[in-house]
């Protein structure tokens, strides 16, 4: 029974080891240093890659994140104010509206992935703000 529990302590840890690997999701006040803002003002369509909602808005706002792919095959990351919406998927295909970048504070959960080798993987670090749409 002890070497059972004991495989099983082991199993938990490397399923753990291995999922960490490969995306990791931190909370930041601010924006990370490679978060490069560029402008839009026409809508796209894009494909969700990663998405992690925002916390409720309250004591300060927050913005939910996601990455996409667009039709030419670049990758964005899309964030959104106080968007704590959980039904957008991997794979699923959004409109976005862009916005202006806000002059005030936000906070922002973002993704850092690494590869089987524990390298960080850099993830098109062109960001901008809109409005996700759900295609019917």
């Amino acid at each position: 029974m002890k070497k059972f529990i004991r495989s099983l302590i082991k199993l938990v840890f490397v399923i753990s080891i291995i999922e960490s690997c490969i995306v990791k999701k931190k909370i930041s006040y601010g924006y990370p240093p490679d978060f490069d803002f560029i402008e839009m003002s026409d809508s796209f369509e894009m494909k969700i890659i990663a998405y992690m909602p925002s916390f409720p808005c309250g004591g300060y706002v927050s913005a939910s994140n996601c990455i996409g792919q667009l039709v030419g095959g670049d990758t964005i990351r899309v964030l959104t104010l106080c968007n704590t919406d959980t039904t957008f998927k991997s794979e699923q295909i959004v409109k976005v509206i862009p916005r202006k970048k806000p002059t005030f504070g936000v906070g922002v959960g973002f993704f850092i992935f690494y590869d089987s080798l524990g390298n960080k993987i850099k993830v098109n670090p062109k960001v901008i703000y809109g409005n996700l749409i759900k295609n019917n």
